[in-house]
């Protein structure tokens, strides 16, 4: 069995065993676009315009500097692993042929591959990112320790993208179209289910930044004369924020500062198990 290999050298890394090693010269070939088809398993949905744009530019100049890398299909045809913003920008070039590299995948290395590759990418949306590790847990049975492993990020980082699949499509789609961050979507996650979406408006709204809306969301929602007859003492109140902060929900302080309980809210089996971990240190 091939050895478990973390993110952070970039594609080699993935394919490392000795199936799919460093590439030899024959691997290197030209391809023409027409033979290309895309990569099934892409999780990336939207390609910012003006960046292809300027890709294309430059490749029209200097040509493809980083090559493609492919599989190849059936009749002289290729699927496509890496470059789809390379081989569309290629297109808009008007080139007839892109530069590539040919590993010979089966089906699951094609989806595992293509699947954990497109994770390194920064410019993927927080969305598309949970889809992403949610599609490799499914079709893999991987628990979230073991993506982890598998993709070079802490256990909590992956609860953390995972939790934002919890989020109303509404809000997902604020997201997608950048009207979110992932931190607003974390603060939004703290207030109750039928707050969600309410929230998420009030802060594309209001313009908050995410530690706006880190300090509203536990008021949101809630009307002070009937919830707060009294002010909580001003120590209390910070350690209530304080707390909503560092563990992403919502947490409650009744009591003094010498006698009380603390009531810390959660809204799946995922997101407790999370929160415990984060108790547990």
């Amino acid at each position: 069995m091939a050895k478990e290999i973390r993110l952070g050298k970039g594609l080699s890394a993935l394919l490392a065993d000795a199936a799919v090693a460093e590439p030899r010269e024959e691997d290197y070939i030209n391809i023409p676009v027409g033979s290309l088809d895309p990569n099934p398993y892409q999780p990336r949905k939207t390609f910012d315009e003006e960046m292809l744009r300027e890709l294309s530019a430059s490749i029209s100049v200097h040509g493809v500097v980083q090559p493609l890398v492919v599989s190849r299909g059936g009749d002289g045809r290729y699927t496509l692993i890496a470059g789809e913003r390379r081989l569309r920008a290629a297109r808009m070039a008007g080139l007839q042929e892109v530069p590539a590299v040919v590993r010979d995948l089966g089906e699951r290395e094609l989806m595992e591959v293509s699947l954990i590759e497109n994770l390194q990418r920064e410019d993927l949306s927080p969305v598309e990112e949970a889809v992403a590790m949610k599609k490799i847990m499914d079709e893999f049975s991987m628990t979230q320790e073991q993506l982890s492993r598998r993709i070079g990020k802490s256990r909590p980082a992956v609860a953390n993208a995972l939790r934002l699949l919890t989020l109303p499509q509404e809000v997902l789609e604020m997201m997608d179209r950048g009207q979110l961050t992932a931190g607003h979507a974390r603060a939004v996650l703290s207030v109750s289910p039928e707050l969600m979406i309410p929230f998420a408006r009030e802060i594309m709204d209001r313009g908050l930044s995410v530690r706006e809306a880190e300090r509203l969301a536990p008021l949101f929602g809630l009307e002070a004369p009937a919830r707060a007859p009294k002010e909580k003492d001003l120590f209390l109140r910070n350690a209530e924020l304080e707390m909503t902060r560092s563990l992403g929900t919502k947490v409650q302080i009744n009591g003094s500062e010498r006698r009380g309980k603390i009531v810390i809210e959660y809204y799946n089996a995922e997101d407790l198990e999370r929160l415990y971990e984060l108790l547990q240190g």
